[in-house]
């Protein structure tokens, strides 16, 4: 189940794809404009010469699209944007899943546009000293940054009832793989009285061939000193999707849910596919 998506309230977004919110010393800021009409002059041209590849950019992207948190009282920033989503997806290495490609203009690269970006963390270097010399510490370990932690995002947390305070929804980039199937990313983010919750998803299909789903979900409850991070991947293909799908309404018909169009759909992934990669991390905000 998509838990940042299931809940949709009709956030209102100011002019030119602007949208800016606080909540419990939290400022929640985002960009969300219309993909790049051009990748060969102006705005595109620039984006394309530096992340230092040759491989084509995506058919859409969001050129400069983005979602950033700032805790002010302790200088710390998370940010998710197109062009980290798409620096991760240049620097991996293809990773030779045997489909057939045909004019392959992706050389070294990943055609299916698969990316392992999580977004980037920062906290302000004075601010961070002076928490330090507050406390008399001369260094914190995690402060301001993700490690291992291996704690678990509280699921009961995320299915209580309540206001939503604030929810958007934005596009990084999105390929149909050359009529071959579809790669999206997207990052959304629902603020609840007393939490937050991020998923950055980067859903890839192949159309007769296999489905994944690399989801980053981003948890902090309001008052707490740590951020949680819980990132999975999921694969299936074709035919482990088919027969792992079940229907999600009592009236499909059992063919209907055997359909690849319909097995292959990323929330009907997330829920009949178990993860075959799982990393949990933890960031101090404090100490």
């Amino acid at each position: 189940m998509d838990e940042v998506g299931k809940f949709r309230p009709p956030t209102p977004i100011p002019g030119k794809g602007w949208s800016e919110f606080r909540h419990k010393g939290w400022t929640f800021v985002s960009r969300s404009h219309a993909p790049s009409v051009s990748h060969d002059c102006g705005e595109g041209a620039k984006f394309h010469a530096a992340l230092g590849t040759h491989a084509p950019l995506p058919e859409m992207t969001y050129i400069g699209n983005f979602l950033e948190l700032r805790l002010e009282e302790c200088g710390f920033t998370l940010r998710f944007d197109t062009e980290g989503a798409m620096q991760s997806w240049a620097k991996r290495d293809h990773p030779g899943d045997g489909i057939p490609e045909t004019d392959n203009p992706y050389g070294q690269h990943d055609w299916t546009m698969l990316t392992d970006y999580m977004g980037k963390e920062q906290m302000d270097k004075e601010t961070k000293r002076a928490m330090l010399r507050t406390h008399k510490l001369i260094e914190a370990p995690g402060l301001g940054e993700f490690k291992q932690g291996g704690i678990s995002i509280p699921e009961a947390k995320l299915r209580e009832h309540g206001e939503i305070q604030y929810y958007d929804m934005v596009r990084l980039y999105e390929d149909e793989l050359g009529d071959r199937g579809i790669t999206n990313v997207t990052v959304k983010i629902r603020v609840m009285s007393d939490f937050f919750l991020i998923l950055l998803r980067c859903y890839c299909r192949v159309d007769g061939h296999f489905v994944r789903l690399w989801d980053t979900r981003v948890f902090h409850e309001f008052g707490s000193s740590i951020i949680l991070r819980d990132h999975q991947r999921r694969f299936a293909d074709v035919n482990k999707a088919c027969a792992n799908a079940r229907p999600s309404t009592a009236s499909m018909v059992p063919h209907a849910v055997s359909d690849e169009r319909y097995a292959m759909q990323p929330d009907i992934v997330y829920d009949n596919i178990q993860p075959n990669f799982v990393d949990r991390m933890l960031c101090k905000i404090s100490v």
